[in-house]
């Protein structure tokens, strides 16, 4: 599982498959089971590769309507149907009863 939040960078760069090139793009299957491709940049910082979304990234954040603070989860699951390799999911924070958990942010456009 990736999280992307401006807490946590993507985490697990090493499970995609970049092929010795400078991006990737993830094929990625949303909520509304909808087939997005996001294209996945690796930027050297320092010592480290660092993600850059770019190519689908504006479109999905726009759908689902997010906001600083919420995650975005990338499951591993292979669709061989839609040709997805990662299922998306956005969270948000929310406070319930004094007891804060995540909750699934719905797409807000067709």
């Amino acid at each position: 599982m990736f999280v992307l939040s401006s807490h946590s960078p993507l985490n697990g760069l090493e499970h995609l498959d970049f092929a010795g090139n400078n991006s990737v793009d993830l094929r990625v299957k949303d909520s509304c089971d909808e087939l997005r491709v996001i294209r996945c940049w690796k930027r050297k910082n320092g010592d480290h590769d660092k993600p850059v979304l770019s190519s689908g990234w504006l479109k999905f954040v726009a759908d689902y309507g997010l906001r600083v603070g919420d995650k975005v989860v990338l499951l591993r699951e292979d669709d061989h149907s839609l040709g997805s390799q990662f299922r998306i999911e956005a969270r948000r924070r929310i406070v319930l009863f004094g007891r804060e958990d995540w909750g699934e942010v719905t797409r807000v456009t067709n």
